[in-house]
């Protein structure tokens, strides 16, 4: 099996604000892909944006309790048949999705896309949110 290969990397602040700028960029990379179903774009533009709202809320306190400076890093991946998508952030998962408020992120991220897989590095206090459509065409 071929290794994927990164097409594009985004840092951006974590800040509700950019989570529009973050899903567009993603989603325009996908449209470059042959034969992207337009439906399946929307389920990946409605997944992006729950990952990327998962990983605002999920930042860790700096200093005095405000979130400002943390960091979303925003990877896909284009490997034979798939696209993946990473968002990765400082911060755990377990307060976020288990916020009332939050509860059917993960739920709606999973019915979204092919896979979903969540990564929570307690060593380097570190979480990944990997998504993966397997067929853009469908």
């Amino acid at each position: 099996m071929e290794p994927d290969a990164e097409t594009m990397c985004l840092e951006i602040p974590a800040q509700p604000a950019l989570v529009g700028i973050a899903r567009n960029v993603v989603v325009a990379v996908a449209q470059s892909s042959a034969a992207a179903d337009p439906e399946r774009l929307e389920d990946l533009r409605l997944a992006v944006s729950e990952a990327c709202t998962t990983a605002v809320e999920g930042q860790r306190p700096a200093g005095d309790g405000d979130r400002e400076g943390g960091r979303v890093t925003l990877r896909c991946l284009e490997g034979p048949g798939r696209l993946a998508l990473t968002v990765e952030y400082a911060g755990g998962l377990d307060d976020v999705v288990d916020a009332p408020e939050r509860a059917w992120s993960l739920p709606l991220m999973e019915a979204l896309v092919d896979d979903v897989e969540i990564t929570d590095d307690a060593g380097t206090g570190r979480t990944t949110i990997r998504l993966v459509l397997t067929d853009l065409s469908r």
